[in-house]
């Protein structure tokens, strides 16, 4: 009895600590999504659907040159910084912020260089070089942007990292708005490279008001000694997140190619709705989940009660989140777009549904992250991306944006269970009543799915709705 009692007081107070940290970023990626429902809307409204397809596929272009020349510079460093003392996180810091230059400089050059090849590469002709040259400074303010951050989450400063970001959005869309009014499709990689000045800037300077003595003085072989252990992870990192930049600019060009841009935009607007606007939630909770992973790593049963709890707790929430998906798809499409944009309602709709496999396997990589299990994470990652590409192929060549919805649900059963394994191969397993909980939320997730399919929203909404909301505030009080 006395065992069950603790074991209810650490979940509590583990609650109350997430949903503390949810709670700063909770307000800020609220404005980060009103901000990026104003651009979208904005675009498809002036634009349309071609716009929101060249935004895409200039974003995916700008990203995978990032992610490729960063070396996962922000993942790599917060694992260490979380872990070290204040002397060590000091020089770290100092190390970080250079290395942040370096990759950036580089990303930049190969951004200029390879503009011509990268326009061949994405639309079959060099009509676009101009565009990619002037994204060139991206992968600069990127990496600057990203050094900041690191050194700001691994000093356990989330309230910094919310306000940083709430400035940088809001600015560089105020300044957007006329932008995209009287250049419409010019204004779009002037745009691209605005948000990643304003991240580096206000990035800086929220990290300068608790750090402002970082600095790195030593030679080159010193900065590589001090940090080699950091980047031999963040490679293989970087080799992960390249691949999942990779697949999504593959498959947006696939499009593009057998179909057109207007299509690419309708697959943009589905994706932004299934992965982006609900990934700001599983970023809120990284914010604060990954330090703290990190920081009790080597204890097997500290890692085993973060871990579950974090299942428990984003398994519910998401749970809700999906039925109010289906019960205001219709209309959070014409909010943030217009109505031929419904184009895509079937790959939201079955799509949604696969945000519950993905929280769970969210929750196990991390461990792999934290626990330093760096080529492990990238195998998986790895495999995961070509299953997803060769799954989303086949899906949307298959059966349009309703295969393509199919697809995902696929993809991340099986990747979730594939991350449950390898967590299970390590030794660890999870808390009594996890696996319910995922089996439980699954079951929501899918049968409203087929309610709003054969019934309507309305009926989804009616038989949902009136119990599960009372439900998930009950299960987060506790």
């Amino acid at each position: 009895m006395r065992t069950h009692s603790g074991t209810q007081h650490k979940r509590s107070g583990l609650t109350a600590r997430v949903l503390s940290a949810m709670g700063a970023f909770g307000g800020t990626q609220l404005l980060n999504i009103l901000c990026s429902v104003i651009r979208a809307k904005l675009v498809a409204l002036w634009i349309g659907p071609a716009g929101v397809g060249l935004n895409a596929l200039l974003n995916s272009s700008s990203e995978l040159v990032s992610r490729a020349t960063q070396l996962s510079l922000r993942e790599s460093a917060v694992r260490e910084l979380a872990a070290a003392d204040e002397e060590r996180a000091a020089l770290l810091g100092g190390a970080v912020l250079r290395w942040g230059w370096i990759l950036g400089l580089i990303g930049s050059a190969i951004m200029l260089l390879g503009a011509r090849s990268l326009s061949l590469i994405t639309f079959g002709t060099d009509s676009y070089t101009l565009e990619f040259a002037v994204l060139c400074p991206v992968p600069l303010f990127t990496a600057i942007g990203s050094a900041n951050f690191s050194i700001i989450q691994g000093s356990g400063r989330y309230a910094a990292i919310a306000r940083a970001m709430a400035v940088a959005v809001c600015s560089s869309t105020v300044i957007a708005v006329p932008l995209l009014y009287w250049l419409r499709l010019q204004a779009i990689p002037p745009v691209i490279v605005l948000f990643s000045i304003m991240v580096a800037v206000m990035s800086g300077y929220y990290r300068r008001r608790h750090n402002s003595s970082l600095s790195w003085n030593g030679s080159f072989r010193s900065l590589w000694a001090e940090t080699s252990g950091m980047f031999r992870i963040g490679i293989y990192l970087t080799g992960a997140s390249a691949a999942v930049t990779l697949s999504t600019y593959l498959f947006s060009s696939y499009i593009n190619r057998i179909a057109d841009t207007d299509t690419v935009g309708f697959y943009q607007a589905g994706f932004t709705l299934v992965n982006t606007y609900v990934g700001l939630i599983f970023s809120s909770l990284a914010m604060e989940y990954y330090p703290r992973l990190s920081k009790y790593i080597h204890s097997p049963r500290h890692t085993s009660v973060i871990v579950s709890h974090q299942i428990i707790l984003l398994t519910w929430v998401v749970s809700l989140l999906v039925v109010l998906f289906l019960v205001f798809d219709k209309l959070a499409v014409n909010i943030l777009y217009r109505s031929d944009f419904e184009t895509a309602l079937p790959f939201i709709n079955l799509g949604i549904a696969s945000v519950v496999p993905r929280c769970v396997s969210y929750c196990f990589s991390y461990y792999l992250l934290a626990a330093g299990k760096g080529r492990t994470f990238m195998l998986l990652d790895i495999g995961s991306t070509a299953l997803g590409l060769t799954l989303n192929l086949i899906g949307f060549t298959w059966g349009g944006f309703t295969g393509l919805g199919l697809s995902y649900v696929l993809w991340y059963l099986i990747y979730a269970l594939a991350t449950w394994l390898i967590f299970r191969h390590y030794g660890l397993s999870t808390a009594t009543g996890t696996s319910a909980v995922i089996f439980l939320g699954l079951a929501i997730a899918f049968s409203a799915v087929a309610v709003k399919y054969f019934m309507g929203p309305l009926w989804c909404a009616a038989l949902f709705l009136p119990w599960l909301l009372p439900l998930v505030y009950k299960k987060l009080r506790r």
